[in-house]
């Protein structure tokens, strides 16, 4: 079976420091809180117009200038009260962050929350950040299952090379049915799982051919694949013919 998982807000507010006590200092010299934002897409995104706020009533306190997250990629933010909005160099909110614990909110350019610790994150520790987990996945959807149609073939040689790995393959004349595929000449248990069996097309054959269609609307949103398969010899796997 295959497994996405697709991602999470398009920009969180990934980690940030709230008691910094030495542990970094911005450009004025100060060990200012800070905080940083991440891009989870594989797209840019221009945050112009995009606000930062420790205030859930005023989600317009700080306004970002244009600049760009590229993909995966993330920008610190000093919040330290000096209000610094030059895209060009670093970056300053107009507020300071609570070691006790408050809001903290990110918002588009229409003041919709993109992502907020609400009611507040909890209190914080000197020199320590706090933030997400690594993983930034928050749902899976399954694109093949154990029913999933399949069609098989055995060939005798090599002549149909990898033209077949192609998504445009035309596979109308080969075995058809539903996962798992297979048959069980050794372990004759894996018999009862067979959906399609091969028992009659693929001994004395040097190996199988599986062409297993699926759909997916929005590749963008695809943060990683998993697959799970079950074979006592080796196998190979494309997709689309890669």
């Amino acid at each position: 079976m295959t497994n996405i998982a697709t991602a999470a807000p398009p920009v969180v507010i990934s980690e940030f420091m709230a008691e910094n006590n030495g542990f970094c200092y911005d450009g004025f010299g100060n060990a200012s809180d800070w905080l940083e934002l991440q891009n989870t897409t594989s797209r840019a995104i221009n945050l112009a117009g995009w606000s930062l706020s420790d205030n859930a009533g005023n989600p317009a306190k700080w306004v970002l200038p244009a600049v760009t997250l590229p993909p995966w990629g993330t920008l610190l933010i000093w919040a330290s009260n000096a209000d610094q909005t030059d895209p060009a160099g670093e970056l300053h909110t107009n507020f300071a962050l609570s070691k006790s614990g408050e809001f903290l909110g990110l918002y588009d350019a229409d003041r919709m929350p993109v992502h907020v610790y609400s009611p507040g994150f909890p209190p914080q520790v000197e020199n320590i950040a706090y933030g997400l987990a690594v993983s930034l996945v928050d749902a899976t959807r399954r694109l093949v299952s154990n029913t999933s149609p399949v069609r098989a073939h055995c060939p005798a040689d090599s002549a149909l090379g990898t033209v077949w790995r192609g998504q445009a393959f035309d596979d109308a004349e080969w075995l058809a049915g539903l996962l798992p595929a297979g048959y069980g000449t050794k372990n004759p248990s894996w018999v009862s799982q067979v959906n399609l069996s091969l028992q009659g097309i693929a001994q004395g054959r040097p190996g199988v051919y599986l062409r297993i269609p699926f759909e997916l609307t929005d590749a963008t949103a695809v943060r990683s694949l998993s697959l799970a398969v079950t074979y006592d010899d080796g196998a190979a796997f494309y997709l689309n013919g890669g």
